[in-house]
């Protein structure tokens, strides 16, 4: 006799659903605030989106001659988070497990883009005016980034199952 078999290809389509909304929203939501003299500035998830993938490619130096903050530079790592994410959505929409290397280097990348992001990141004297803030839009993103470890964990259990001899 063996244990009653835990419906894999369904918890993983549960995974892809939870993932997959807690991203949509996050690109819905504000995710990040910038404190100007002139107030506070908003980015949307769906921005950060659309341009983050600009960060990765630019260079420190590229990004000074431009007059732009040294945090693109490094905040734009956090959008590989993004590719891998959706590499283990479709592997967890076909029923499989999803690709561990990806879903567990996600978390560090996701870690990137909540940090506070100040204009002289690299000068002595950072200040507070001018500071990208990760605001509740963020944290949903990065918490996208989870449902697909208890999966992990799951298919590997699998592998060890306990039988049972009545």
């Amino acid at each position: 006799m063996t244990l009653p078999r835990w419906d894999f290809f369904n918890a993983c389509r549960a995974a892809f659903f939870l993932s997959a909304a807690l991203w949509v929203v996050s690109l819905c939501c504000p995710v990040y605030v910038t404190d100007m003299d002139v107030g506070p500035i908003y980015d949307r998830g769906w921005e950060v989106l659309l341009f983050g993938w600009a960060g990765v490619f630019a260079s420190l130096d590229y990004a000074l001659e431009l007059g732009r903050y040294e945090a693109d530079f490094i905040g734009g790592f956090a959008w590989l988070a993004n590719v891998l994410l959706l590499l283990n959505l479709r592997r967890m929409w076909q029923g499989r497990a999803p690709n561990a290397v990806a879903a567990w280097l996600a978390l560090p990348l996701a870690a990137l883009g909540l940090h506070i992001l100040y204009p002289g990141l690299f000068d002595r004297d950072f200040g507070v005016v001018g500071a990208t803030k990760p605001v509740y839009g963020a944290y949903i993103w990065a918490a996208s980034m989870l449902p697909p470890l208890p999966i992990l964990l799951v298919g590997w259990l699998r592998r060890f199952t306990v039988r049972i001899h009545g």
